[in-house]
């Protein structure tokens, strides 16, 4: 079954990009463990497929992913949404981390 968490929406004014993100794990990423990471912005109108983390993608049991982001361009507000779909439970971490830059 798939499950799903969003974050608090994010205000900031003006435009800004969020340039990084991290999400610390409890274990380290294994067989049949599966999440999909989106930044969603501006009121969820748009939304950005950062990763999809599994141990395919991530094949060196990592226990914190660093994802790039090119620079998504936000005018208001942003929040990320996780979405776990493997048949084995890979537990986020806090704090999830968010650079971002005006």
């Amino acid at each position: 079954a798939t499950s799903v968490w969003r974050s608090a929406i994010w205000r900031i004014p003006g435009k800004f990009t969020v340039d990084e993100v991290t999400i610390p794990f409890s274990q380290a990423i294994a067989a049949n463990m599966t999440l999909v990471v989106k930044l969603f912005s501006d009121d969820g109108n748009t939304s950005y497929t950062l990763a999809t983390i599994n141990n395919t993608n991530y094949a060196n049991s990592q226990k914190s992913i660093t994802m790039q982001t090119a620079g998504v361009l936000c005018r208001n507000n942003a929040f990320i949404e996780l979405r776990w779909t493997g048949s084995v439970l890979l537990t986020v971490a806090l704090p999830i981390q968010i650079v971002a830059s005006k």
